[in-house]
């Protein structure tokens, strides 16, 4: 027994070593390219111009990209049931109850898939995957001003190890994350049009609609007030939401199901939730001082912590937290750009970001709720499973 836990862990310390370095080399060329990006470096060929930045873009993307590429049908705990869900309905035998899992939009992606690569899900979801991490890093770099520290805040809160279990719903926070631009261009059609495809995939994206017209308002005693309110009516009226949710299919498997479980990790993650959203709204004047459309960002982190207060009570509310947790991504660069003018030493800075970050990275691997719990804390590629 102690020989097996032995051989256990260095496996996963060994996955561990894999997935660290991975995140090493996707730091590093998202640094290479931002830093080509503003020198407007060029490599010119005879038929092409490309810009350099561009290159190293792509090669910031591929460490991970390749492990999606090449991970075994055991990294993921439900891998599996997207492998079986896909192959019924490339093969036109999906039945009533998997249909309502999956959704429409995923079975239409799964039918498009089917096409090109038959019953190969490895393909069909490694394709599914790299979209999803191409999504999140070009919005990164289309949005922040420091999308290298977006990226390692991004790595840093593990929301890149989620795609190997939680394919649909990562595929819809990737879209509607994306959508951030139409948010801050305040295009409603191309917002709205990103979040009813997301919604298509995975019907809890559809929070993000009435974002829209609440994320532009500015923190005045107004939208304080607004919060408040929309906390007492989730809190206290949760047996009304309760209600209203119970006939749909996340209501039916989480309200009083096996899944819905309180846990200390909820109470932990409502905790450090708080604590950012306190440190972040200390800058808040400042933020958006430099650039007023970081109240999209506040707007959403302040959901953030309110979907996470409701999540306690029911845990079907921690799958809505990640449509806004992410946007910390894009507002933790703004605010450390802010705190080092206010003087702050940028080491010291970078340094407690880089320390606090790291540790809640390794306190999310090791966690049930984490990589243990979603099945990707032992990486295998497809050569192991045929073996």
């Amino acid at each position: 027994m102690e020989k097996n836990n032995r051989e256990d862990r260095k496996k996963q310390m060994n996955t561990e070593i894999i997935y660290i370095v991975c995140e090493i080399l996707s730091v590093l060329f998202m640094a290479i390219a931002q830093n080509s990006y503003n020198k407007t470096e060029e490599i010119v060929t005879k038929k092409l111009v490309i810009r350099k930045s561009s290159i190293f873009f792509v090669l910031s993307v591929l460490p991970f990209a390749i492990l999606f590429w090449c991970r075994g049908i055991s990294v993921g705990a439900d891998y599996q049931n997207y492998t079986n869900i896909y192959q019924k309905i490339a093969n036109d035998t999906l039945i009533g109850r998997e249909a309502d899992w999956i959704g429409i939009g995923f079975q239409l992606i799964c039918r498009f898939l089917s096409i090109f690569c038959g019953n190969n899900f490895y393909l069909a979801f490694a394709i599914v995957n790299t979209v999803t991490l191409v999504l999140l890093y070009k919005t990164i770099w289309q949005n922040s001003k420091n999308p290298t520290l977006a990226l390692f805040v991004l790595l840093s809160f593990c929301l890149h190890f989620q795609i190997f279990n939680q394919f649909r719903q990562m595929l819809a926070i990737a879209i509607t994350f994306f959508a951030v631009k139409y948010l801050k261009s305040e295009n409603f059609i191309k917002y709205s049009i990103c979040i009813i495809i997301a919604a298509l995939i995975h019907n809890t994206a559809i929070v993000l609609l009435p974002c829209y017209f609440i994320c532009h308002n500015k923190l005045n005693k107004r939208m304080i007030i607004f919060y408040v309110l929309a906390l007492l009516v989730c809190t206290f009226g949760f047996s009304i939401i309760e209600s209203l949710l119970s006939g749909t299919y996340y209501g039916q498997m989480y309200f009083g199901g096996k899944y819905d479980i309180q846990t200390d990790s909820s109470i932990m993650n409502l905790i450090v939730r708080i604590m950012m959203l306190i440190i972040v709204l200390l800058f808040y004047k400042k933020v958006i001082k430099h650039d007023e459309t970081n109240v999209i960002l506040y707007n959403m982190v302040i959901i953030c912590t309110i979907a996470q207060i409701v999540a306690t009570q029911s845990y079907i509310f921690a799958r809505l937290t990640t449509y806004f947790y992410i946007y910390y991504v894009l507002l933790i660069p703004e605010v450390m750009k802010v705190a080092i003018k206010k003087g702050i030493s940028k080491q010291i800075a970078n340094m407690i970001i880089i320390i606090i970050l790291i540790v809640y990275q390794f306190v999310y691997y090791n966690s049930s709720s984490g990589a243990i719990g979603g099945g990707y804390d032992e990486y295998r590629t497809i050569w192991q499973d045929k073996h």
